[in-house]
């Protein structure tokens, strides 16, 4: 959010991994995505992947990229542009929780069901599942805490879906911001 209210600039690294990222990846929901190769020095790597930011599971915030140093989990996803974000809210509890941390796989398919990552036009990055309405066109972000409805966008409007890979849950204070 400081990045937002211009109280804080991203790093040149930082700048280039988000648009490496958007530029290859696009809307993950398309037909299909071929592997692209390692875009920055922090992705790719064969057994851990970087922790870049954050997803909300709760109110919509903007992305936030936590910087050059990122720390980096261990993960046997084998997409070598695979990162990891925390989750940031209750909107997925009880399963999810916040602290958790999800690693995503930005090369696959996100497909109806699915949890995934979906970032907006307008810089929201949010965890939820997956559901497409009969003509494809419509996305529903769906959380499985009751009190947070369905959100539901036009593919036009975001910039990317990607499926989850899988979760990693730390003692809660480890990675909370």
């Amino acid at each position: 959010m400081q990045v937002n209210r211009g109280k804080k600039k991203l790093s040149g690294k930082a700048v280039f991994r988000l648009e490496t990222l958007e530029k290859s990846l696009g809307l993950a929901v398309q037909e299909s995505a071929e592997p692209v190769a390692r875009s920055a020095k922090n992705w790719g790597l064969s057994c851990t992947c970087p922790i870049i930011s954050w997803a909300s599971a709760g109110d919509s915030r903007a992305f936030e990229d936590q910087g050059e140093d990122n720390p980096r989990i261990a993960t046997d996803c084998k997409d070598p542009n695979c990162y990891a974000l925390t989750v940031d809210g209750d909107s997925m509890s009880p399963i999810y929780l916040h602290g958790d941390v999800v690693v995503v796989a930005p090369n696959q398919e996100a497909r109806h069901g699915d949890l995934v990552v979906a970032k907006t036009k307008e810089d929201e990055v949010y965890f939820k599942r997956l559901e497409f309405s009969r003509d494809m066109e419509t996305i529903r972000l769906i959380s499985f805490n009751p009190n947070y409805p369905a959100m539901e966008f036009k593919k036009s409007d975001l910039r990317f879906v990607q499926p989850v890979f899988s979760i990693v849950r730390y003692p809660q204070k480890k990675f909370n911001h």
